[in-house]
């Protein structure tokens, strides 16, 4: 467990999983509506709580330091404030007016949005224009972004930047975040909500990515549902990747992984394990398995090999997953999508180095058709079978047929295949929860090839 103080950056993961955040705030509500509460009166105000978790990990935002400063700033959504306008920071207070200067998240208004959410949101953004200045993708979405003077903007790193900018005079405002953030912590450790332990491997680092979802809104409940690890390599190196993963922009077609393992053997994780990474190029593998990535990187145009520091490192995380979920078995990405990832990373031999745990052996990576003997492999083989599996494979022969080909690049760059009665493509991105696969819209080309007058 990670203790927090006012040197602790803002940005990173938390630990605490979104359901301990939510019970957290009953706890507090209860504890702090006597004193702060309009009437005295706890009431319970979930949506707050559900909120934080999602907009912290959209921005890069540690959710721990997020719902320590909300709580803080709302007495967990008590105080007057809150009730009034359900403006849970306190933007727009200030010391002669608090309650009839802060922004009105109730009745709403055009440019900040209307409702629980909303006010959660531009907290946020007021956090990232501390943060980032300008520069900050939310810079339009903060209502109090002109109000912070110039020389302020871009000039927080961690909770104790905070004192005399987010609060005035706000001596030791950072280090009250940090308190009520291990008190967060230590609620989610004593009453067994989040499992952090088995959440995230204690010999990472850690970073984030906004390309992630909550495992839970997808039925994924580590380890129980999570029968799968599957291996990638890098396209560079190990800091690339993580800078990667961590930045925003790239929407549907973003990727991130759980972990990431350099050459030297160091290991930074990314995602936690109960919450769903976009890594296999199929939504369906994505929410049962943890993905991988083991750095890989060109020298002169030529790939190196796998040092031993590496294959260690993986060999390690994956006795320690071992220890997490005793049922598992390790795939390469090429197994689920059209991609030449992960090379040739020796994951047999990583799998030796196991220190004695063994992983049941993956299923063959290829398929072939018994009268045609053509190879269905990848994303082609998962999106083929995802249809027999809904309509059954007499159906699944009379909509698409056998494979006429295998799976081939073709002179416009598009890996496609030739079925009997179709013809599929593999675009990265064009449909996750489908392996990525399309199928050419044959009207139209014959069409086109054949103009009627």
């Amino acid at each position: 467990m990670t203790a927090y103080g006012d040197t602790s950056p803002l940005r990173g993961a938390g630990q605490a999983s979104d359901g301990d955040i939510i019970a957290w705030f009953g706890v507090m509500g209860q504890q702090l509506a006597p004193q702060f509460a309009p009437d005295r009166t706890y009431q319970a105000v979930p949506a707050l709580a559900q909120a934080v978790g999602p907009a912290a990990r959209a921005y890069g935002i540690n959710s721990d330091l997020l719902a320590a400063q909300i709580c803080k700033e709302s007495a967990a959504g008590q105080s007057a404030i809150f009730r009034a306008k359900w403006n849970p920071s306190g933007l727009g207070a200030v010391n002669d007016n608090p309650s009839g200067a802060a922004i009105d998240f109730k009745s709403g208004d055009a440019r900040w949005g209307q409702g629980i959410a909303a006010g959660v949101h531009a907290t946020v953004a007021h956090l990232l224009s501390y943060l980032d200045g300008r520069d900050s993708k939310l810079w339009g979405d903060d209502p109090r972004a002109t109000a912070i003077p110039t020389d302020r903007l871009g000039t927080v790193r961690v909770l104790r930047d905070l004192d005399g900018r987010w609060a005035v005079p706000g001596v030791g405002y950072g280090a009250g975040i940090a308190a009520l953030a291990n008190q967060l912590v230590a609620y989610a450790r004593e009453h067994g909500g989040l499992g952090m332990a088995e959440l995230w491997y204690p010999n990472a680092k850690r970073s984030t990515t906004p390309y992630q979802n909550v495992g839970s809104d997808f039925g994924r409940s580590f380890p129980s549902t999570v029968p799968d690890v599957v291996m990638h390599h890098t396209a560079g190196s190990y800091q690339s990747a993580i800078n990667y993963f961590a930045a925003p922009g790239r929407g549907s077609s973003g990727t991130s992984a759980h972990f990431v393992i350099s050459r030297s053997g160091e290991v930074t994780q990314i995602v936690p394990l109960g919450n769903i990474a976009w890594h296999a190029g199929s939504w369906d593998e994505n929410v049962r398995s943890i993905g991988i990535e083991h750095e890989q990187s060109q020298i002169n145009g030529q790939w190196q090999d796998w040092p031993d520091a590496l294959l260690n490192a993986s060999a390690a995380l994956l006795t320690w997953l071992k220890g997490q979920m005793p049922h598992f078995s390790v795939y390469p990405h090429s197994q689920f999508t059209s991609t030449g990832c992960p090379g040739d990373l020796p994951i047999q031999e990583i799998l030796k180095r196991m220190g004695g745990a063994t992983v049941p052996a993956a299923k063959p990576a290829v398929r072939v058709d018994p009268a045609t003997g053509k190879k269905l492999i990848g994303g082609m083989r998962s999106y083929y079978e995802l249809l027999e599996s809904k309509l059954g494979p007499d159906e699944t022969l009379l909509l698409v047929g056998r494979p006429l080909t295998d799976e081939f690049v073709d002179t416009d760059g598009v890996t496609r295949q030739v079925f009997e009665r179709q013809v599929w493509e593999w675009r990265k991105g064009s449909r996750p929860q489908q392996f990525d696969i399309l199928g050419l819209r044959l009207g139209d080309d014959w069409l086109k090839a054949h103009p009627r007058k």
